[in-house]
């Protein structure tokens, strides 16, 4: 592990613990190198990385990432710069120079965009200083950590307040790794760190049966952790992982260290009279009330723990459809072992679209898709009926543990 840690280069806080969140140039680099990255091919990413990071001298191009106009819009939008950089031959540093200077720390809003995990990813803006206010939470939380070792992306907001707002808040240093597990993992922890995961990579290091020792903390956040993985972790010398629910439409909720406990709000949320809503405390907007993607059970006013998601239905052909309830129609085929819906991207029309999982994965395809689209169309609506048809081995999943759109 060692060699795909990303050495600090002296990128330690220079400022008093919980008091200054300036972004430096650093940051904007690191954030620019972790986008960058989830978007190119793997053998570029190989030639081109030290560690967890692309090198400040890498310059960006139409060769290796064809759609770097797209990018540089997204990084415009990100941090709400008037226009995108003019690329090509601008290295990943001066990149991140520019957007400090654009940036010109006045704590103005940033937009995180959703993973795409239920089709095209959204933008969810909030005012930096929300963050802020979070990250000051946490710290309260993770105060006795000495360094944080973060195997996520650095441009989702999971990322960003762990591995850049919150080791500005504890004083302490950061380190990027690659989300890549190997048995020599723990070679290069250290005694109170706090390492930032996701729950595909805690599974593995469960799978590989990974022992920790040094009095190691863990974080897990972007979607659920098995209480089994989270046990299996512990009894394998974890001292303690904490789970973050939240959203990136609402940064961090609630946090539990205890599989089998409800979740605690963090203390600029409160409860309403909604079970899917709750008001945050802004920081400079007063208060104001955000709609959840679960419908929370409440075991007294601070502490719920997460019941089922909200049923967001999509519209077919101005007709309102649930995906959740055609997912569990097909899952009553009985090849079926898993699969996913989602409504069409824009530009592939506006229809459903099945990702299919078999329980047989040697049976003969041809046949069995006919079966499965002619059994769909007798329990299906003509509007819930999916219109495009993929089978595939597994769900594939992106950097952060979650489903990816096919």
């Amino acid at each position: 592990m060692l060699a795909t840690m990303k050495e600090t280069r002296g990128y330690k806080s220079q400022v008093e613990p919980m008091h200054n969140f300036l972004l430096t140039t650093d940051d904007f680099q690191e954030i620019l190198s972790s986008l960058l990255l989830a978007e190119l091919p793997y053998a570029a990413r190989m030639q081109f990385t030290e560690g967890a990071s692309l090198t400040p001298a890498f310059v960006p191009t139409t060769q290796l990432l064809p759609n770097l106009a797209e990018i540089s819009s997204k990084v415009s939008a990100m941090f709400h710069t008037p226009t995108p950089h003019t690329l090509g031959a601008c290295s990943l540093r001066q990149w991140a120079e520019a957007l400090h200077e654009d940036w010109g720390n006045e704590k103005q809003d940033i937009t995180f965009f959703t993973s795409g995990s239920t089709g095209e990813p959204t933008p969810a803006t909030q005012a930096f200083a929300n963050h802020e206010q979070e990250v000051t939470a946490l710290a309260e939380i993770f105060h006795e950590r000495k360094r944080v070792v973060s195997f996520v992306p650095r441009h989702h907001i999971y990322g960003f307040l762990f591995s850049i707002l919150l080791p500005k808040a504890l004083g302490v240093e950061v380190k990027w790794a690659v989300p890549i597990p190997t048995p020599g993992l723990t070679e290069s922890l250290q005694k109170d760190d706090l390492i930032v995961a996701f729950p595909l990579f805690w599974e593995k290091l469960k799978e590989m049966k990974i022992q920790f020792s040094r009095d190691l903390y863990g974080v897990t956040s972007t979607g659920p952790c098995p209480a089994e993985t989270i046990h299996a972790l512990k009894q394998n010398g974890l001292k303690r992982i904490y789970e973050i629910y939240g959203s990136s439409e609402t940064g961090g909720v609630g946090y539990r260290k205890d599989p089998t406990s409800g979740y605690t709000l963090l203390p600029f949320w409160a409860r309403t009279d909604d079970e899917s809503c709750l008001q945050r405390t802004n920081s400079n907007h007063g208060n104001q009330e955000y709609a959840l993607q679960d419908i929370l059970n409440w075991n007294d006013a601070t502490t719920f723990t997460p019941m089922r998601r909200t049923d967001n239905a999509v519209q077919v052909a101005g007709i309102n459809v649930y995906p959740s309830h055609v997912r569990k129609i097909l899952l009553e085929h009985p090849s079926i072992a898993d699969c996913a819906i989602r409504l069409m991207r824009p530009k592939e029309g506006t229809r459903l679209k099945a990702l299919i999982i078999l329980n047989d994965k040697d049976s003969d395809l041809t046949h069995l898709e006919f079966s499965i689209r002619k059994w769909a169309k007798s329990r299906l609506s003509p509007y819930e009926l999916p219109a495009a048809w993929t089978f595939k081995d597994e769900i594939s999943t992106n950097t952060l543990g979650k489903a990816q759109d096919w």
